[in-house]
């Protein structure tokens, strides 16, 4: 085979498109005395390939070895009394297990009895409660007071942002004026 020849039909192997004809011929080539040194990672490759295919190939009468050792007499597998009395008890105790725990959850559900006999008294009640926790909240929210002071503070700050652009661009426009007089006065002289 020539060098471009072999390459060719490495890639088709490598693509898996080479016929079994192909296949031996490359293999008879690679595995020649006389390979050139750019094909010998080809050659370690295919070789190692050749090995691990080989390896991976069960022994003969493997299959009907298998099946003698799960069915020795033919006959399916029949579990022993206790062991079918084991599953059969595991089931009922789960089912006892889970009804009970239920029965627990559901059944003690306690739910808050009415605690005033009239609905003003309760409505009051309630009045009171909220005004409480009003006033608590309003005695957290005292030491945000500070913060006003601060948003007053960046408004004046983006204030002073803004004069300081406009003044900026009003140098500019002086600048721009200046170099323009002073280049006329220049050419006038």
């Amino acid at each position: 085979m020539k060098n471009v020849d072999i390459q060719k039909v490495l890639e088709k192997y490598y693509e898996g498109l080479t016929s079994e004809a192909e296949e031996q011929d490359l293999m008879d080539y690679l595995l020649s005395e006389d390979l050139p040194e750019e094909f010998e990672a080809d050659r370690e490759v295919i070789c190692s390939l050749l090995r691990m295919s080989e390896e991976n190939e069960p022994t003969p009468g493997f299959e009907q070895m298998i099946i003698n050792n799960v069915r020795r007499d033919g006959k399916p597998h029949k579990r022993s009394n206790v062991r079918q009395l084991y599953w059969s008890l595991s089931g009922i105790a789960a089912t006892v297990i889970a009804a009970v725990s239920i029965w627990f959850l559901a059944g003690n559900a306690n739910e808050p009895a009415d605690t005033f006999s009239s609905p003003e008294l309760a409505y009051a009640e309630t009045v009171r409660a909220l005004h409480t926790i009003s006033s608590e909240m309003n005695r957290g929210t005292s030491a945000l007071s500070g913060l006003e002071s601060i948003n007053r503070a960046a408004d004046e700050m983006s204030t002073v942002e803004t004069t300081g652009r406009l003044m900026r661009k009003g140098f500019n426009v002086v600048e721009d004026i200046y170099g323009k007089l002073g280049s006329e006065i220049d050419e006038k002289k």
